[in-house]
């Protein structure tokens, strides 16, 4: 059965939230435009649960119905995340209500912000929402960060294959201080294809050269009706050889970021006209290093440096049962690749080189709308958005660096009716979006994945169903979705292995989701049990033959779990199960994934002060492939001890 180096500059970005219109309605609260309004679709997490529960965001965010959390490898490798059968490309990531998507890759690595600095986390998967959230062709992640303690607080975890972890926070005057520090070895057994000791093919051997650290540091202040923080960020991540695990590699990814957001404080919507704004800017230098030509095709010591800002303003309308919104945005991004190891890298006469380049991208973002009450029971809203986008790029030095400029725009909108008695709400959406490509996609590194400024955007009509009932007992979660997409972006290879991307598919896709959960009492034992349940059905239409009438590449088709949940006093103990598959690794369906089954325990023990808990991760020792088409993890146990003073 197939299954399913920047100093650290000073400030802090708009939080966006504020508690409007929860005397109409028991709706979560979601960001929108630098104001909080109920809406359906949303799901909100407090952000010290899943820190008491849970080691990292990626893991907790997997245990949601219709999130498959795709993480290519062991720890440090990058988290990307997927919201109803996206792409991560196809589904937003903002950080305080700002877009962080990657101007390059195009997603964003959700493990980059630690448990210990996150205030909630807003998960929208339909519904009329407005700006960044309509335009997500899947659905959007909000993280929140936080801006103030009444506590310290210091946390420490030690687990296996080396892992270590510290973090603290706590008020220093009027400043929030915010610190984490986490490494680990990574030296997990691994079946190793073609040995470098010669053994026989699949030996399990300790993965050799796969260390991590990241260490993560923010400050927050608030003042005169503004919020400002400033963050740094320093992680390196070793590149092991996969293939024969050759004790001689050293490769290695480095990456440093520092930068600064500001804007207004977080107040409510009040009647009559209001204002919010906020501007961030962040600078980000990586390195890639692999000077002894183990793991890639030559000698690399590669050198990027990008730039992100953003300036956005959003003025506000409450009158009676009517609020409008609209938002004024423009971000700019700016990349610089240089490759000192690759001698006609300046120059660029070779096709199969790597050519020394940079690229521009100017966006702005313009979105409008209403919110309308029409009776307690009864809402509307709907939202409009255009955007423009213009790129430059260029090839640093060479003989044909003349720049190429690209002006493109693009509009869309969402709209929903809501209804909502006191065990049922049922709300119906439609939404029209667009994902632009990234500057990696094309412009490329003009080597082994060339670039295609022809590229276009790709667009998504879906229309989704959503209900949810509540009683005593708990509460049930139903979705039904369809989503037809154009232009999908794939990358096409040639014989030499040389690709680029190309425009080369249509798609649909039909999608069902359901949750339950409930939560009684045995005297004095609280059970809470959950279910949840995925299926989605794709179909390609391509002029490429190999592509037509295929699956979706990249998801899991199919998707069940199950939780339980015992909590006796201060204790805690939590099991999950999820079994998926359907995953293909290639456009052609021609290469299928394992079925993904997994098993973790939590224990936690919970007192006023302090805090223990001990998890175990892959109980089972279950041995599946990974989104990456590699053998993911063994069985892992992580302690953690925490205490607040």
């Amino acid at each position: 059965m197939r299954f399913i180096p920047v100093t650290v500059t000073f400030a802090m970005t708009l939080l966006s939230a504020c508690a409007l219109a929860q005397d109409e309605t028991d709706l979560p609260v979601v960001t929108e435009y630098g104001y909080a309004t109920a809406a359906a679709g949303v799901q909100t997490f407090s952000g010290d649960d899943i820190r008491r529960h849970f080691q990292t965001l990626g893991q907790f965010l997997a245990g949601i119905t219709g999130v498959q959390v795709q993480h290519s490898g062991a720890i440090g490798d990058p988290v990307l995340i997927s919201v109803r059968g996206a792409t991560a490309g196809q589904t937003n990531v903002l950080v305080n209500g700002v877009r962080l998507n990657d101007a390059q890759g195009g997603g964003y690595d959700i493990s980059e912000i630690p448990l210990s600095m996150i205030e909630r986390v807003e998960l929208i998967t339909s519904g009329s929402n407005g700006g960044d959230y309509d335009s997500a062709i899947g659905g959007t992640l909000n993280i929140i960060t936080r801006t103030s303690e009444s506590e310290r607080l210091i946390r420490t975890s030690i687990g296996s294959f080396g892992y270590r972890q510290v973090s603290y926070r706590q008020m220093a005057g009027r400043v929030a201080v915010y610190a984490d520090s986490v490494r680990t070895h990574n030296d997990f057994s691994y079946p190793v294809p073609t040995p470098f000791d010669g053994g026989p093919a699949g030996s399990d051997e300790a993965l050799n050269n796969a260390g991590f650290y990241r260490h993560n540091l923010q400050l927050s202040a608030q003042a005169a009706g503004i919020n400002s923080r400033i963050f740094w960020r320093h992680q390196n991540k070793q590149i092991p050889d996969y293939f024969r695990n050759s004790p001689n590699n050293n490769a290695n990814y480095e990456e440093r970021e520092a930068g600064l957001s500001i804007g207004s404080i977080d107040q409510a919507l009040g009647y009559g006209l209001n204002w919010r704004w906020h501007t961030r800017y962040s600078n980000n230098r990586e390195v890639y290093q692999d000077r002894l030509s183990v793991i890639g095709l030559g000698n690399d010591d590669n050198r990027y440096q990008s730039e992100h800002a953003d300036l956005q303003l959003s003025p506000g309308w409450r009158e009676g049962a009517l609020i409008l919104t609209a938002s004024a945005s423009l971000s700019f991004d700016d990349f610089h690749a240089r490759y000192v190891n690759d001698s006609d890298s300046r120059e660029c006469l070779t096709l199969q080189g790597q050519c020394d380049q940079s690229a521009e991208q100017w966006s702005s973002l313009l979105q409008a709308g209403a919110n309308y009450q029409w009776s307690p029971q009864v809402s509307s809203r709907f939202h409009l958005y255009q955007q423009q986008l213009r790129t430059t790029n260029w090839r640093t030095d060479a003989q044909d660096s003349q720049s190429q400029t690209d002006a493109q725009q693009f509009s869309g909108g969402s709209a929903e009716i809501h209804w909502q008695s006191d065990e049922l709400t049922v709300q119906l959406s439609g939404r029209n979006s667009v994902r632009l490509p990234t500057m990696y996609e094309r412009y490329g590194d003009r080597g082994l994945m060339l670039g295609n400024d022809e590229l276009a955007a790709e667009t998504a009509d879906t229309v989704s169903l959503d209900a949810e009932y509540f009683s005593n007992f708990g509460t049930a979660k139903f979705t039904v979705f369809r989503r037809e997409i154009d232009n999908v972006i794939v990358p096409v290879y040639d014989s030499r292995g040389i690709g680029r991307y190309e425009n080369t598919s249509e798609a649909t896709l039909n999608g069902i989701e359901a949750t339950v959960n409930s939560s009684f009492r045995l005297g004095s034992l609280w059970v809470e049990p959950e279910f949840g349940a995925s299926r989605y059905q794709s179909q390609v239409q391509s002029d490429v033959k190999s592509y037509d009438g295929k699956q979706l590449a990249g998801i899991y088709h199919g998707r069940y779990t199950s939780a339980l949940r015992l909590l006796y006093g201060g204790h805690s103990l939590t099991t999950r199960y999820e079994i998926a598959g359907d995953l293909f690794f290639d456009q052609g369906n021609v290469v299928q994934g394992d079925t993904r089954e997994s098993l973790d325990v939590a224990y936690l023990w919970q007192q006023t002060y302090w805090m223990l808990s001990l998890t175990i991760n892959n109980l089972t020792d279950n041995r599946y492939r990974d989104f990456t088409n590699r053998p993911v993890v063994g069985r892992s146990l992580v302690g953690a001890l925490e205490f607040e003073f």
